[in-house]
């Protein structure tokens, strides 16, 4: 892994954990909206947690401006059923808030989440793949189809990126550096790579893609390029040039397929 990107830490979703030596409750607790700009409500929440001598092993909290759902999912080692109640009605008495819910492990040590639906990113439904299963779609799409699949892969994914420039990135940011801060984490959070913008002007475009998700599942096959990314990123970039998908000209300029430490992709207008 390039020193570009040994900062980052692998991030465990933790809607489902495996803890085989803990017995895992889920609690949900849901917040009157005041509570996301009141100051201690979650650190008394945890008090409960603490007088029980129940570890936290996970805490997430979710607002939603969209259906302004706020909630906090906490996943504790909580020894008994009795020892979870106790949890639960001390939580209940909170200031803020309105309802508690918890659940046993589905066996012992391990849990997941029954509440969370659907999960969003930028406020919109995301869908969530585990990487082996991308990686059998792409190997068995280029395997069966070849470079036709390729052109499928980039097409759909320039629409892809077009939308998220158009309908998430650009109504959040309105300065292109800013813009381009925002795309850089968000595609790293969706697990694609660690994305490093390194020009964007009105005429091109020119990115780094480190550990880059795409082309290490295509290592075996060689006539195999980074269509998806690639297509994601021309999208991005055409829309916010007002451009069509003709209107640009993508390359991959370096490629760890070919032993570079990072996909480099360069965007310019036609």
């Amino acid at each position: 892994m390039s020193r570009n990107i040994d900062h980052h830490k692998p991030y465990e979703l933790g809607r489902v954990v495996a803890l085989s030596s803990t017995s895992a409750y889920m609690f949900r607790v849901v917040f009157r909206e005041e509570a996301l700009t009141a100051k201690g409500v979650l650190a008394r929440c945890l008090e409960c947690f603490s007088k029980a001598d129940a570890p936290v092993l996970s805490l997430h909290v979710s607002w939603s401006d969209r259906s302004r759902d706020l909630w906090a999912f906490i996943v504790a080692g909580v020894r008994d059923p009795a020892t979870a109640k106790r949890v639960a009605d001390c939580l209940g008495q909170v200031s803020m808030v309105e309802s508690v819910d918890y659940t046993p492990p589905v066996s012992n040590g391990v849990a997941a989440d029954p509440w969370g639906y659907p999960p969003l990113l930028g406020g919109e439904r995301a869908i969530i793949l585990r990487g082996e299963a991308l990686r059998n779609f792409l190997v068995s799409g280029w395997s069966q189809l070849g470079t036709g699949f390729g052109s499928i892969l980039y097409y759909t994914f320039f629409e892809a990126g077009a939308s998220l420039y158009r309908d998430f990135y650009s109504k959040l940011l309105k300065d292109r550096r800013g813009v381009a801060v925002l795309a850089e984490r968000a595609f790293t959070l969706m697990g694609y790579g660690v994305l490093k913008i390194l020009e964007w002007d009105d005429g091109s475009f020119v990115a780094r893609v480190y550990d880059n998700f795409e082309c290490q599942a295509l290592k075996e096959i060689e006539e195999a390029e980074s269509m998806m990314i690639r297509g994601l990123l021309a999208g991005m970039v055409a829309a916010s040039w007002g451009q069509s998908i003709k209107g640009v000209l993508p390359e991959e300029t370096k490629c760890i397929k070919r032993g570079d430490p990072y996909c480099e992709f360069v965007i310019r207008r036609r």
